[in-house]
């Protein structure tokens, strides 16, 4: 899935005034929190460019967080829309189900890293 995707996708969800290349630069930052803090830690890590500064080069670029994990970039999106518009309830909402997202996909992450050394150890 390409962040435009993702982009396209909560547009549908949710009417907001976030213009589509802050939204993708919201889903660029939280790709380089993903490979910081989950992909590069399991072994994973991914070459990201060195910066966001062309939007249409960040709309084409595909999502880290794929099978199954792309919420993870929706409830984010929601959360800075949330906060942006002022609505402190539901960005606290939001951020909570992107929290216990993130885990779920650090913990799947985990698990693959640990079968593909368990794999080389014999």
């Amino acid at each position: 899935m390409q962040i435009q995707d993702v982009i396209r996708r909560f547009d549908d969800l949710r009417s907001n005034r976030l213009t589509p290349e802050e939204k993708g630069r919201i889903v660029a930052s939280l790709d380089r929190r993903i490979n910081l803090s989950v992909l590069i830690p399991c072994g994973c890590a991914v070459t990201l460019p060195a910066d966001d500064d062309d939007p249409a080069e960040v709309q084409e670029r595909r999502v880290l967080a794929g099978d199954g994990y792309e919420e993870i970039y929706l409830y984010m999106l929601g959360a800075q829309c949330s906060l942006f518009e002022g609505d402190i309830g539901r960005y606290n909402t939001e951020i909570a189900e992107y929290m216990r997202l993130l885990r779920e996909y650090q913990a799947a992450m985990e698990r693959r890293a640990a079968r593909k050394s368990a794999k080389f150890a014999v």
